[in-house]
């Protein structure tokens, strides 16, 4: 397994102070990337950063083609509030 840190990069869509804000941690095992924890810096926080953040995240599991596992709680709730992503979570029987 891979543990990773997603950095929102000043090359994305995303205002550049986002990269700096926060991170999205996963870890890849084939074909799924496991959303387990997000974090906002406490510098940044209450300005609605995690939900550009997560998004970005989402969209590069779908680029590159992963099904997700949202044990963290911000994901889970992100895609609960974002339909579009609900096609991404990994069944259960999977």
């Amino acid at each position: 397994m891979l543990l990773h840190t997603r950095l929102i990069s000043p090359a994305t869509s995303l205002p550049w102070t986002l990269s700096r804000a926060g991170a999205c941690h996963y870890v890849d095992a084939g074909t799924t990337r496991e959303f387990n924890h997000t974090v906002i810096k406490d510098a940044f926080r209450g300005q609605g950063l995690s939900a550009p953040l997560i998004k970005a995240a989402l969209d590069d599991a779908r680029g590159v083609g992963k099904q997700v596992i949202a044990s963290c709680s911000a994901v889970a709730h992100f895609i609960e509030k974002n339909p579009e992503y609900r096609d991404l979570l990994r069944s259960e029987g999977m």
